[in-house]
């Protein structure tokens, strides 16, 4: 079907935030190499890992027998998947061999959606109708129907993620399908409570799709996951507020701007951004500290890749405030940044929230 098939793009093209979600795998490696989009999918993605990996505490009574392996996983490809750059590892060497497949497909599937609604040079209304062709090859999928009679390969790749996880559904895959094409056609948001409604939508069904593949089906711990991954979609979004502004995209709520005598039209180019962005970050931190009580829910290596995920994105904000709020140019992470991340991930599962606040030099 036209449209299932993202267009063609150059490895490591420099992409907006938006179509996230990508929430939020959008994390490969925690050192960033260029630009990409959707660090939401970091934050749900890099959640899998192994039952063993879970407090027996929070286990569902559904969960609390292992599940055996399924023999139709996908395979498993580089950690890179696919040449796409993300901020936060998507298939880490913390996460089990056996689990990163299911990781992959999942990635593959948002990441396919996300070039749908943002690549090429298509007409919206085409981008539309592909999205909602996905859609219905989703409902297709988990209506029983055989991966080998639907179209889009990312689609027949989410079979072994049907068949071994039932209880997930189609609900969360159609929700970020829903995100991407309101990333067509909505350029602008009112108010935070538009804002926290997309990410709800784009980052996180993601961090829900993982929490329930590692049999964790528990609604405080839905709850910090939907901080996590809210705050790296808000993260991204002001990453990458001067990609997204050239594409005409502006995420910062409109009612912010107001609030301090600012054009959104002429952000963040013109105008002295800093108060605002610093009042966005604040925001930012303050869901992922709301969200790392998450640690005390898990153990082992998923515990420690939580750990610096989260500890990856107050990364990304420290790099925002050293430049003293100024967003006109794109923060990445580098090697350097390794021995701080892996710090504050220590200290964050001993501390918690504590240990999440901003230390930086005003350059």
């Amino acid at each position: 079907m036209k449209g299932l098939e993202p267009p063609r793009q150059k490895a490591l093209e420099p992409k907006s935030s938006a179509s996230t979600n990508s929430a939020t795998f959008a994390e490969l490696s925690i050192i960033g190499r260029a630009p990409h989009a959707r660090p939401w999918l970091a934050p749900g993605l890099a959640m899998i890992g192994p039952m063993s990996n879970v407090a027996p505490r929070v286990q569902s009574s559904a969960a609390a027998s292992p599940r055996p392996k399924s023999p139709a996983a996908p395979r498993a490809s580089a950690i890179g998947v696919d040449g796409h750059y993300e901020n936060f590892p998507v298939a880490s060497w913390l996460i089990p061999r056996a689990q990163r497949p299911f990781i992959q497909a999942v990635y593959r599937f948002a990441r396919h959606a996300d070039d749908v609604a943002d690549e090429g040079d298509s007409p919206d209304a085409e981008r539309i109708a592909a999205l909602a062709a996905l859609g219905s090859e989703v409902e297709r999928l988990w209506a029983g129907h055989p991966a080998e009679t639907l179209t889009a390969p990312s689609v027949r790749g989410l079979a072994p993620v049907r068949d071994g996880f039932p209880e997930i559904g189609a609900g969360p895959f159609l929700a970020l399908l829903s995100a991407f094409a309101q990333d067509v056609h909505k350029k602008r948001y009112a108010d935070e409570t538009e804002l926290l409604d997309y990410c709800s939508r784009s980052a996180n069904p993601v961090g829900r799709i993982v929490l329930r593949l590692f049999g964790l089906a528990d609604p405080q711990a839905d709850t910090e996951s939907d901080a996590i991954c809210t705050s790296l979609q808000l993260i991204n979004f002001w990453q990458d507020a001067a990609i997204d502004a050239r594409r005409g995209r502006v995420y910062v709520p409109l009612d912010a701007f107001a609030r301090v005598g600012l054009d959104p039209d002429r952000f963040p180019f013109e105008g002295d951004h800093r108060a605002l962005m610093q009042a966005q970050c604040t925001w930012a931190l303050g869901l992922m500290q709301d969200g790392s009580a998450l640690l005390g829910r898990l153990r082992g290596r998923l515990r420690w890749e939580i750990a610096c995920t989260i500890a990856g994105g107050v990364r990304i904000l420290e790099h925002i405030a050293a430049r003293g709020y100024d967003v006109r140019e794109r923060p990445v992470l580098g090697w350097y940044d390794l021995p701080i991340i892996v710090r504050r991930a220590v200290a964050v599962m001993r501390r918690g929230a504590s240990a999440l606040r901003l230390e930086h030099s005003e350059k």
